[in-house]
């Protein structure tokens, strides 16, 4: 994106905060030369850094190369809880932006991304869709300097003849721990049991966007932009407070935590606004990608981890791979399969771990060895997984080292531990080995009739009565990582079985060990 139209670099200011982190990572991703202009530098790799203070014109001479570049310029100063001058506001949100922008018009920059916010529009427009020919009307200096410097922009730039884009953003939420307002407020009651409080009916509606979908509309704008000025970027949905509550409530009930109730006051006020995004729809070809229900989602299991950090009550392991070692099993059947069709591949069956363990399908290797797209290959893979399950096959799987000694210690440290399964007579295979003994459940599923991994460990954690927050789900494939980080339980990828390092920390595991006898330092010693 950064290489049409003969586009060289991009300065982005503001890359520390909630949005400018992820316009960053985007930036990035997207192959453009990022320079960082501020007051500390980050120190990440594809960047330049340059010190400034946007209140001090002088520290910012000399900042701009001549070239055709762009200017993101989201550094703002934004409420808080604490109060706030109008001079503290104008001094950077207007005369920052003045400084920044003389100082980049001055060295020949052909496009200035300005980040604003609805906030300019107040709360009385006449109608409570509102789109961007509706008259401002600011409630507060942080959106009274925001409209102050869109209008000085918009002055400036066409006197400079180029371009300028100003994006006003709804009602922004995701993971960030300096996240306040309503969205992140019934997150914080849920999570800590208490209940929440809604000021009104409830009824007052509001645009929530997902931080991800900001960020993609700033990339839209510096890669085009189209002819338009000004673009509202928000959801486009009204929702409402009152739903805003029940789906964060509904959405915590999945992960076991249930919210202890919603009370409303007593005023009725309907003060709704939401966003008419048609302009950013046609001009920026922008539309919002993560449904509410999603963001939310995302938002909820991110504050679990890494703000509220439950810590883990039972240990799941998935019994083939972790408990006991399959990879006999997994070499064996696949070449007998093999041979069964007159392929004799014992000089190469050694391979077939690495392969599996480079993200490889059965019926992909399957392929390799048989150089062919014949139906033939289907036929292989089928008869393949029925030996997998067959008796013979299923008794030659051993013990992996050391884990008798782990689960001893487990267990004496007041965990529980439960075993999944897809495998048969898995009570005698355990018991044969001597560890049966030490589960507090085993489940065992048919694989025709089973439902997903995930719904096995909200069953479980419902089953212990705990949230599946406080599962450390333990498994050696891509499968297990995925279900677990699905309903926000930790993971430990185990390097025993079928799977790499690289594809268990791609697919998100918590933590990766090489054996199971590194897991007793996870959890015994509480290392998560």
């Amino acid at each position: 994106m950064c290489d049409n139209k003969g586009l060289k670099t991009v300065y982005l200011t503001g890359y520390s905060g909630f949005l400018g982190r992820a316009v960053l990572e985007l930036l990035l991703k997207s192959g453009c030369s990022v320079v960082l202009l501020g007051r500390k530098n980050i120190d990440l790799k594809n960047t330049k850094f340059k010190k400034i203070d946007i209140e001090n014109r002088e520290s910012l001479k000399k900042v701009f190369e001549k070239d055709s570049s762009i200017l993101v310029h989201l550094a703002a100063k934004i409420p808080n809880a604490k109060p706030e001058s109008r001079e503290e506001f104008l001094k950077t949100n207007l005369m920052g932006t003045i400084n920044i922008s003389e100082e980049a018009i001055a060295a020949g920059i052909k496009k200035i991304i300005f980040a604003s916010t609805w906030d300019i529009y107040g709360y009385s427009q006449p109608k409570k869709e509102i789109d961007e020919n509706c008259i401002p009307n600011p409630e507060n200096y942080y959106s009274m300097s925001k409209l102050s410097a869109e209008k000085y922009l918009s002055e400036r730039t066409r006197s400079a003849d180029i371009s300028v884009k100003i994006l006003r953003f709804s009602n922004l939420y995701g993971p960030a721990p300096s996240q306040n307002g309503a969205l992140m407020n019934f997150i914080t009651n849920i999570s800590n049991g208490s209940k929440i409080n809604i000021a009104g009916g409830g009824l007052q509606e509001r645009d929530y966007l997902y931080i991800s979908d900001a960020a993609r509309a700033v990339l839209l704008a510096v890669g085009d932009g189209g002819k338009e000025e000004v673009f509202n970027i928000g959801y486009g949905k009204p929702v409402s407070i009152k739903n805003l509550a029940e789906t964060i409530s509904l959405i915590y009930e999945k992960f076991g935590i249930s919210c202890s109730g919603i009370e409303y006051g007593n005023n009725k006020g309907n003060h709704s606004r939401y966003l008419n995004i048609s302009r950013a729809r046609k001009e920026l070809a922008y539309e919002p990608l993560i449904s509410l229900d999603e963001g939310i989602t995302k938002t909820i299991m991110w504050y679990e981890k890494s703000l509220r950090k439950r810590k883990p009550k039972i240990v799941v392991f998935d019994i083939d791979g972790t408990i006991l070692n399959v990879n006999k099993r997994y070499t064996e059947t696949m070449e007998m399969a093999l041979a069964k069709y007159g392929f004799n591949v014992a000089s190469k069956i050694s391979k077939v771990l690495e392969m599996r363990r480079s993200g490889m399908s059965g019926k992909q290797i399957i392929k390799e060895f048989t150089n062919t797209d014949d139906p033939i290959v289907e036929r292989i893979d089928k008869l393949r997984k029925e030996l997998l399950n067959e008796d013979s096959f299923l008794r030659k799987d051993t013990l992996l080292h050391g884990i008798i000694e782990t689960m001893g210690d487990i267990k004496q440290s007041g965990y529980k531990m439960v075993g999944l399964t897809f495998r048969k007579n898995v009570a005698r295979d355990l018991k044969n080995c001597g560890v049966s003994n030490y589960f507090d459940r085993i489940i065992c599923k048919d694989k025709k009739t089973s439902s997903k991994k995930t719904e096995e460990l909200i069953k479980i954690a419902k089953a212990y009565n705990v949230s599946t927050f406080e599962l450390l789900v333990v498994g050696d494939t891509e499968d297990d990582i995925l279900a677990g980080g699905e309903v926000g339980s930790k993971t430990v990828g185990v390097l025993t079985g079928l799977s790499s390092y690289e594809r268990l920390k791609y697919f998100g595991s918590d933590y990766i060990i090489n054996n199971l006898t590194e897991l007793k330092r996870i959890i015994v010693n509480k290392q998560y």
